[in-house]
């Protein structure tokens, strides 16, 4: 009596939605209208150049690769962290196979061999996000020393030029041409 209720009231719910999705009673969707774009209409793309990056050349990446430099070191800590943590869980598992009844076999919270394998692993798995990050930092510390050194190859330029004459009065003329910029 349940089921049949409980399949009744199924169907009274799906019917109507079953129905409507039917195709004699869904109406016809129009396509939506293409969208054109103009020159004119579209915005300017914020896309971040490596002329921004140095802020004027104000910025040579000192501080990415400071923290690039600090994340790289937690990253290899946690890397030898973990690598220590796999070897006592690998040789406390072979000591408490040999003798199960070792105080350093039982604890308050979990089973000291798995506690060991997870604390390695997770120190592992933390450790190469970590490097990751370090990557990133680098990355963005050695495009933004380019775009400093690109900065100020473009402030101050000196241009040798040359100027040669043909004709029955040949002249010849050369010098240093120098363009600051403030």
């Amino acid at each position: 009596m349940r089921r049949r209720l409980a399949c009744a009231a199924a169907l009274l719910i799906a019917a109507p939605g079953c129905a409507s999705a039917g195709g004699r009673t869904r109406a016809r969707a129009r396509p939506p209208a293409p969208i054109v774009l103009t020159p004119e209409d579209a915005e300017p793309s914020t896309s971040s150049g490596d002329e921004e990056l140095s802020q004027g050349g104000e910025r040579r990446g000192g501080l990415e690769y400071g923290l690039g430099g600090t994340t790289a070191a937690v990253s290899a800590a946690l890397i030898v962290f973990g690598a220590v943590q796999l070897d006592r869980a690998v040789k406390l598992t072979t000591f408490c196979e040999g003798s199960p009844q070792s105080t350093e076999c039982d604890a308050l919270i979990g089973n000291p061999p798995v506690n060991y394998y997870v604390s390695g692993g997770l120190s592992l798995g933390f450790s190469t996000l970590i490097a990751v990050a370090s990557g990133f930092l680098f990355r963005r510390a050695v495009r933004t020393q380019r775009a400093y050194r690109a900065w100020h190859s473009e402030q101050v330029s000196i241009t040798p030029w040359m100027k040669m004459s043909r004709g029955t009065q040949a002249s010849r003329a050369g010098g240093l041409s120098l363009e600051l910029r403030f």
